[in-house]
C-alpha cells in the first residue's frame, strides 16, 4: 500500500510540473518520460502468440498510417496525421487592436516523442514520434525475445536471441529511413511527414519472417508455439481448487 501511494504522489506530481510547464522549451523531456512510461505500462500488459496475429495487426496498421498521412489530403484537404501531430504547436493570430501577427503556443496532449531538432533558419523544431509507432513494433520485438527466451542457447548475442537481436536492429534502420526520407523530402501530396510504420514494418517483419523460414521456425511461429500460449494464458495466482485453505473439506462416513 505504502508503495502504490508513493507511486500516485510522484505520478501527481509529475502531471502538475508538466501542465505548468508544457509550454517551455525543455517540456519535451517530461513529455518524452511520460510517452515511454505508457508505452512500457502497454507492452507489459499485451502480448501477442503467433506471428499471424502480428503480421495482421502490423500490415493494417501500415495501411491505415500510409492513408492518414499520404492519401487523406486527397479526400480532406490536409494530411490528418501530420495535423494530429502538430495540433500543438504556435499559431499565428492577428491582434484586433495593433493589427500584428502574434503567435500563441496552442495546447497540446503528450501522446508522441519529441526529440529537438535545429532548423535551417536556427529556431528550435522537434523530430515527432507517435506513440503507435513504438507500440505496434514492439509487440513483435516482445513476442520475439519471449520466443528466445523459451529456446536457450550459449553464444554470441545473436545466438542466444537472434530473433529479437535482428529487430532491434531492423527497428533502428526502419527509424533511420523514416528520419532519411523525411529530410530529403520524400514525400506524396506535399505532406511535411512520414508514416514511419511504412519503412518500421517492412524493417522488422521482414527480416523476422526470412529469418524464421531459414530456421525452420516459420510454421511454428505463425500458428503460434504451444508453449507461449500455454505460459502465458494462465494467471500466476492460485486458482480456488489449488489452494488448500480454500478447498472444501472432505466428507467422512
Amino acid at each position: 500500500i505504502n508503495a502504490e501511494y508513493m507511486g500516485f504522489t510522484v505520478s501527481l506530481v509529475l502531471v502538475l510540473v508538466w501542465v505548468l510547464y508544457r509550454h517551455t522549451s525543455n517540456a519535451w523531456v517530461l513529455q518524452d518520460i511520460f510517452s515511454l512510461a505508457l508505452c512500457c505500462q502497454f507492452l507489459s500488459l499485451l502480448r501477442l502468440n503467433s506471428l499471424q496475429v502480428s503480421a495482421v495487426l502490423l500490415l493494417s496498421f501500415m495501411a491505415y498510417d500510409i492513408f492518414m498521412v499520404f492519401l487523406s489530403p486527397l479526400i480532406f484537404h490536409t494530411s490528418v496525421m501530420v495535423e494530429v501531430a502538430t495540433a500543438g504547436r504556435t499559431a499565428p493570430v492577428v491582434d484586433k487592436l495593433t493589427h500584428q501577427c502574434v503567435r500563441y503556443a496552442q495546447e497540446q496532449m503528450p501522446m508522441l516523442f519529441l526529440l529537438p531538432n535545429r532548423s535551417g533558419q536556427g529556431q528550435r523544431d522537434y523530430v515527432m514520434l507517435g506513440l503507435g509507432d513504438v507500440l505496434l513494433p514492439g509487440l513483435l520485438l516482445s513476442f520475439a525475445l519471449r520466443y528466445d527466451l523459451l529456446t536457450p542457447c550459449s553464444g554470441t548475442l545473436f545466438q542466444r536471441r537472434p530473433y529479437h537481436t535482428l529487430l532491434v536492429v531492423g527497428y533502428a534502420v526502419g527509424l533511420m529511413c523514416a528520419y532519411l526520407a523525411n529530410t530529403f523530402g520524400l514525400t506524396i501530396n506535399g505532406v511535411s511527414g512520414q508514416p514511419a510504420l511504412l519503412y518500421l514494418v517492412p524493417c522488422t517483419l521482414g527480416p523476422f519472417t526470412l529469418l524464421a523460414w531459414h530456421r525452420g521456425d516459420l510454421r511454428k511461429l505463425w500458428e503460434g508455439p504451444e508453449e507461449l500460449k500455454h505460459k502465458y494464458s494462465h494467471s500466476q495466482c492460485p486458482s480456488i481448487d489449488s489452494d488448500p485453505e480454500r478447498q472444501a473439506p472432505l466428507m467422512h462416513t
